[in-house]
């Protein structure tokens, strides 16, 4: 379940201070949590590999739980060490 602690965390995230990170083996080129076009939070945050590839974290809007989106364009093996790694760098394990 969703915690209200954890639902902080992620409103709290500086998309511009993941840049140049490291993620799975490559660097975050960019995050948002606004929406590029008209700036509209997008309700969570989306981060950009250098490979293209990324994934988008969010509270569900009907259920007390987190979404994850990932695509990987290196392949189905990254994908997996996305979504593996995609969580404990939002929440701070990593």
């Amino acid at each position: 379940p969703l915690s209200e602690k954890a639902k902080k965390k992620l409103a709290s995230l500086d998309p511009a201070a993941l840049v140049g990170r490291k993620l799975a083996g490559k660097t975050i080129a960019a995050a948002i949590d606004k929406a590029p076009g008209n700036g509209a939070a997008v309700g969570g945050l989306k981060v950009t590999l250098d490979d293209g590839s990324w994934f988008a974290v969010r509270p569900s809007g009907t259920e007390p739980k987190i979404k994850l989106y990932v695509e990987s364009l290196s392949g189905p093996d990254f994908k997996d060490e996305l979504v593996k790694n995609a969580g404990p760098f939002v929440w701070g394990e990593d």
